[in-house]
């Protein structure tokens, strides 16, 4: 199973001092790379070829309780599809946000979006103004020049090694317009949540590669910065605690919390596949225009909700107009768009928590036992408050 090479991570022991803290990121030719004290971590740097060596030290020395090697983390963008490369401009093909059967597929498998818009558009009042709920989407970067996407990102960084923190690889761009594409603008596509910003973490590099490292600290800083929603449409090669700490450190944050949306994985597997199997987080399967599982979605009790990610619209990247793409990386903005919408009803991370799993719809869709655990994601039901034998 392949780790980054040079790194580990350790897990204090609680109440360590500062000076004990600071001590014990020194030993053994050690330095920190992340401080991730506030929720119990250090990543360090340790010589590369010594990892499971100095590991062992670690896990021998009383100031900490934890030690993992650093897996690797990737899009989860179905390569098989292509390259992973209402409103006025809502298509009838994007059937991920209302289906009227124009894709071949069943009319109204879907999960009630536009009916959700007439309730909430994705804004909200700050105390001061009025402002669009902010989703931290953790992906490739953002574009500078495309239409829909670009003037929707407010804040960007990178917490890659790469150069800058633009998307050159398009995942990223993709991800962003499911979730938040400027609407009603009469160009392109709709977004999921009409009014959201987006805040661009790059924790992948330039071919939707990464470490897991990277989106722990996009999950801090996005926490700490404010976002409300926090999208990561990837998968680790291993299980890594500090991210599942970080998560939790993120639902805890910004007097209301971040709620974390992860994608599945598409490994047809039913084997938990991490981050999607911690729990205090959503992890999203795909599904077709009938509701069906994708045919490589991942599944299983792990799994919370479905939504749409087969041939979904995207903006593309390199020619600034709409393509498509498949995987569960395309399904989890679609739950991310939608825990935004409810966010502006419930303003709190707890309460699209719950939203999100109650208000699912899941008897109108059988198929989908077994598959996930709350079924279809359901907008409408949700901002409504309502529960109904279906959500239709």
């Amino acid at each position: 199973m392949p780790f980054v090479p040079g790194e580990i991570s350790i897990k204090l022991k609680p109440g360590i001092s500062d000076q004990d803290r600071a001590a014990l990121g020194q030993k053994y030719g050690a330095s920190v790379l992340n401080d991730w004290s506030k929720f119990g971590w250090l990543n360090l740097e340790v010589p590369q070829g010594q990892e499971q060596a100095i590991a062992d030290k670690f896990r021998a020395d009383p100031n900490a309780t934890r030690v993992e090697l650093v897996p690797y983390s990737e899009v989860a963008c179905d390569s098989s599809e292509g390259a992973c490369t209402m409103p006025n401009d809502l298509r009838t093909d994007q059937y991920y946000i209302d289906n009227t059967g124009a894709t071949g597929g069943t009319p109204d498998d879907d999960p009630d979006v536009p009916n959700a818009w007439t309730v909430t558009g994705g804004s909200y009042y700050d105390g001061q103004k009025w402002q669009g709920v902010e989703i931290a989407v953790l992906d490739t970067g953002w574009p500078q020049n495309h239409p829909d996407v670009t003037s929707k990102v407010t804040r960007h960084q990178n917490e890659t090694t790469t150069s800058d923190d633009l998307d050159h690889y398009g995942h990223g761009t993709a991800v962003m317009s499911i979730a938040a594409a400027a609407t009603n603008n009469g160009q392109g596509m709709a977004g999921t949540c009409w009014q959201c910003q987006i805040w661009s973490f790059k924790v992948f590099d330039d071919t939707g590669h990464g470490q897991s490292t990277w989106a722990t600290q996009g999950v801090y800083d996005a926490a700490n910065q404010g976002a409300k929603v926090i999208n990561f449409s990837g998968t680790f090669s291993a299980a890594y605690t500090p991210f599942y700490d970080a998560v939790n450190y993120a639902a805890t944050q910004t007097g209301t919390g971040a709620i974390t949306i992860v994608a599945a994985g598409n490994d047809n597997t039913s084997n938990p596949v991490y981050p999607g199997a911690y729990d205090n987080l959503i992890s999203v399967a795909s599904v077709d225009h009938n509701a069906n599982r994708a045919s490589d979605s991942n599944y299983g009790w792990w799994v919370d909700l479905a939504a749409g990610g087969v041939q979904d619209v995207v903006a593309d990247l390199f020619t600034g107009s709409y393509t498509s793409m498949s995987g569960t990386s395309f399904a989890t903005p679609v739950v991310s768009g939608i825990a935004a919408l409810d966010w502006t009803i419930d303003q709190s991370r707890n309460g699209v928590f719950n939203d999100l799993e109650q208000y699912s719809n899941k008897n109108d869709y059988p198929q989908l036992n077994g598959i996930t655990n709350y079924g279809y994601v359901n907008a409408r039901c949700g901002v409504s408050h309502i529960v109904t034998a279906n959500c239709h």
